[in-house]
C-alpha cells in the first residue's frame, strides 16, 4: 500500500505544480484544473474504498494492505475533515482573503491530503488549521527571522505582477479588445 500511496503522492505533484505554475504566471487558478483535482481526489477515495472493501473481506493477499488501508470508521472522519476544510475555504473566499480559485485549490487539496498521509496529524479536526499554519507561515517566518523585508518585497511583486496583469485584461476588455 505504500506504493498506492506514493503514487497519489506523485499525482498529486503533477496537479498541483501545474496549478501553482499557472497561477504564478496568469494569477489565474482555472476551474478545470480544480476539475482535475476533483477527479483525481475521485480516484484516490475510490481506490481507497475498493482497497477498504478488499481488505473487509480478505480478498487481498497476505501482507498486501498491513497498516496501509483505512478501517471503515476512516470514512465518516475523512467526511468531517472534508466538511470543515470546506467551510474554511468558503470563509477564506467570502472574507476577500482569498480569490476562488485560490479556495478551491485548497479545498481539493486540503481533501487529498489525508489520502496520501494517512497518519497526517490532527486529523480530522485540527489538519486543516495544520494545513493554514503551513501556507500561511511563508508570510509569518521571515517576521521572526528579520528578514520581512524580502519577504513582504516577493509578495509585493508577486501581487504588483497580478494586479498588472488584471489592468491590462480590463484595459483590454474595455478598448474592445479580445482576451
Amino acid at each position: 500500500m505504500k506504493t498506492v500511496f506514493a503514487v497519489f503522492a506523485v499525482l498529486f505533484a503533477i496537479w498541483g505544480l501545474g496549478i501553482v505554475s499557472r497561477d504564478i504566471n496568469t494569477c489565474k487558478i482555472l476551474n478545470v484544473d480544480i476539475i482535475k483535482g476533483c477527479r483525481l481526489l475521485g480516484l484516490f477515495v475510490a481506490v481507497q474504498v475498493s482497497v477498504t472493501i478488499a481488505a473487509s473481506y480478505g480478498w487481498l493477499p497476505a501482507g498486501f494492505a498491513d497498516n496501509g488501508f483505512f478501517a471503515p470508521s476512516f470514512y465518516g472522519a475523512y467526511a468531517l475533515h472534508v466538511l470543515l476544510t470546506a467551510v474554511i475555504g468558503i470563509l477564506l473566499w467570502y472574507a476577500d482573503i482569498w480569490p476562488a480559485g485560490d479556495a478551491k485549490f485548497f479545498m481539493v487539496t486540503g481533501a487529498m491530503l489525508p489520502l496520501m498521509i494517512p497518519e497526517i496529524q490532527g486529523f480530522p479536526y485540527r489538519t486543516f488549521f495544520y494545513f493554514l499554519v503551513g501556507i500561511f507561515i511563508r508570510y509569518l517566518a521571515p517576521v521572526s527571522i528579520g528578514l520581512f523585508p524580502v519577504s513582504a518585497a516577493l509578495s509585493a511583486v508577486h501581487i504588483h505582477t497580478c494586479d498588472a496583469v488584471s489592468r491590462f485584461r480590463l484595459e483590454r476588455v474595455h478598448n474592445g479588445l479580445s482576451g
